[in-house]
């Protein structure tokens, strides 16, 4: 799990947009399903955890929902 952290808190440092492949990396790490794909959004699931919807334009995220995400899937797993 430390390559994970090591890598979470390289996103945390980033501004702007975060490419999409950065957050399926994160949600992969944490044994989360990409389910559907609903226009411009992208949902995540996990058996028995809530689910998760991200909004992705042009292949991007803005930072600010990937810091939220972040926050969340710690506070859960922890």
């Amino acid at each position: 799990m430390a390559d994970i952290e090591k890598f979470i808190n390289k996103i945390l440092r980033k501004k702007g947009l975060i490419p999409e492949r950065y957050i399926e990396r994160i949600f992969k790490c944490y044994k989360y399903q990409k389910v559907r794909i609903k226009g411009s959004h992208v949902h995540f699931r996990k058996t028995g955890f809530i689910s998760f919807t991200v909004p992705v334009h042009n292949g991007r995220i803005k930072h600010f929902y990937v810091h939220d995400i972040i926050k969340q899937l710690k506070d859960i797993h922890e």
